[in-house]
C-alpha cells in the first residue's frame, strides 16, 4: 500500500494559511489576465 502525504491545515498558523491563499490568488490572477506564468511555476 503506498503512503500518501497530506498537508495538515494544523501544522500552519491562520495568518500563513491566509498567506497562502493570497499567494494562490495573485498567481491566479497573473495567469488569468496577464496570460504569464509567476517565475515560481517556471518549468513546472
Amino acid at each position: 500500500m503506498t503512503v500518501k502525504d497530506y498537508i495538515d491545515t494544523n501544522d500552519f498558523t491562520k495568518e500563513e494559511l491566509l498567506d497562502m491563499i493570497e499567494l494562490a490568488r495573485s498567481m491566479k490572477t497573473m495567469i488569468k489576465e496577464g496570460g504569464r506564468y509567476p517565475l515560481i511555476l517556471k518549468d513546472q
